[in-house]
């Protein structure tokens, strides 16, 4: 990403999500929704008013977003840029499996993700951030991650709860 966008700084992984779409079990001919509507990923798009609101809850500190795609047996699913009206489409991404998009965070990118008609799309979602306060590895380090990882034993609420009783 650094490298494509020509950066001088680095960028430092913000946030990775791995995140699977199913097809719904209900007819699919015709189907136009969305399974994830445009948006803008570091504002909150108000796309009647033609703006985008850059303050909390909104990951303000997004720079530069990613998909990895990491399969290619269903359809649907395609990934698309839309103008900040989130109508028009620019551009549409056919997902393919290792096909990686990039893309800045703001308000030059609203995107979206068409539904998945026949299978599941898996795909890595990747946000960056040119702000070493906001990464990732900052917040694991630190334990105060979404879910901070303590080790072993806290896999297991209760003592009597143990590995081997869950085979």
């Amino acid at each position: 990403m650094e490298s494509y966008f020509r950066l001088d700084t680095p960028l430092y992984f913000s946030y990775s999500h791995l995140v699977c779409r199913t097809a719904i079990e209900e007819a699919q001919a015709e189907r136009k929704d969305s399974s994830h509507p445009v948006h803008v990923d570091n504002c909150i798009l108000n796309a009647e008013a033609l703006v985008c609101i850059k303050e909390p809850p909104a990951y303000t500190f997004r720079d530069y977003s990613a998909i990895l795609y990491l399969n290619g047996d269903f359809d649907g699913g395609a990934f698309y840029f839309t103008e900040l009206d989130a109508k028009t489409v620019t551009a549409e991404v056919q997902p393919q499996c290792g096909r990686a998009v990039g893309f800045s965070s703001g308000t030059e990118n609203p995107h979206g993700v068409k539904a998945v008609t026949r299978g599941q799309r898996c795909a890595i979602a990747l946000w960056f951030t040119l702000d070493a306060r906001h990464s990732e590895r900052v917040r694991a380090l630190s334990g105060t991650g979404i879910c901070p990882w303590k080790g072993p034993a806290s896999a297991f609420p209760s003592p009597s709860l143990t590995a081997s009783s869950l085979d």
